[in-house]
């Protein structure tokens, strides 16, 4: 086996078939990024760092078998192929992703801010890569996400909006200003800039009509939910959800999840998945439109030395 570096966005397909596998052999909810998560965080990624010095990949003669990503908020997450775990593929991609946080934490171009210990993720249910990181000197932490699953076998209710509004998936690259600054709003303070969303919108796993947007009477986008389908695996994923601040607390997310589930299910998805941290009051929103939990995702910490 051998790895090397990610060199365009061209790799990105190669990784989501080692995904989509990995999803087909293991399970919904066995850890692996959904496609979504695939597309979604390689965008965040771009906005702060350089893709190639921050994704590798590993393979198998031509078969890609796993990748690590030193992610944008200086986190690491690997992702090994069910069939290769355990054979010395995590040590290495370990090995690689902390001498790349050693390089950023010595960078003296980076503010001592935002320098910080390095973070992992692992389900609960994961015993396998919890001891792993335990044995090498990782600390679960304190701020779990919630993990749910909602099926898609039943009806799903229709959403019910104020009067004017409506839900539908965004336009077009001409809605992308509209789009950007709801998103800002809805995670302030964020990097995303009009540009860099048109950037997403090009990127191939993007669907405008699975960008479900709910719209105010002035052509605002006040609320959204960013769908992903992984139709092979007929699971969707919503990444992310939120709303701008003058329009929170109107039903209108409510609104845009549910349309996204029934487009979901029109695409052939069979489940639907969503994340968010524990203490989040997004909980009762996501359980209000059927979703339950089905595990938790711990932070495990690596102190800096």
């Amino acid at each position: 086996m051998h790895s090397c570096n990610f060199e365009n966005e061209s790799d990105l397909r190669i990784i989501r078939a080692m995904l989509v596998d990995a999803r087909k052999t293991a399970g919904h909810h066995a850890g692996y990024w959904h496609v979504g998560d695939l597309t979604w965080r390689y965008y965040m990624l771009w906005y702060r760092a350089d893709p190639r010095q921050n994704y590798r990949l590993w393979y198998d003669g031509n078969h890609c078998v796993g990748f690590a990503v030193f992610g944008e908020d200086f986190s690491f997450d690997y992702q090994v192929h069910p069939q290769y775990t355990g054979r010395g593929i995590e040590e290495e991609m370990l090995a690689w992703v902390e001498t790349r946080w050693r390089e950023e934490m010595n960078n003296t171009a980076i503010p001592q801010e935002r320098k910080r210990n390095l973070p992992a993720g692992a389900f609960e249910t994961d015993v396998r890569r919890i001891a792993f990181l335990e044995q090498h000197g990782y600390t679960r932490g304190k701020h779990p996400m919630i993990h749910y699953a909602c099926p898609l076998n039943n009806p799903i209710a229709t959403p019910i909006l104020p009067a004017g509004f409506s839900v539908r998936g965004v336009a077009g690259e001409h809605e992308a200003s509209n789009r950007a600054e709801a998103h800002r709003q809805a995670f302030h303070p964020s990097r995303i800039t009009d540009e860099g969303y048109v950037k997403l919108m090009r990127m191939p796993e993007y669907d405008q009509e699975l960008d479900v947007v709910a719209v105010a009477p002035d052509g605002t986008i006040a609320a959204y939910a960013m769908c992903w389908v992984d139709a092979e695996n007929k699971t969707g994923e919503f990444e992310p959800v939120g709303a701008r601040s003058d329009y929170r607390r109107k039903g209108l997310t409510r609104a845009a999840l549910l349309e996204g589930l029934r487009r979901m299910q029109a695409r052939g998805a069979e489940t639907a998945i969503v994340c968010t941290n524990a203490d989040n009051a997004a909980k009762g929103l996501y359980e209000s439109v059927g979703f339950k939990q089905v595990n938790l995702e711990w932070d495990y910490v690596r102190n800096r030395e």
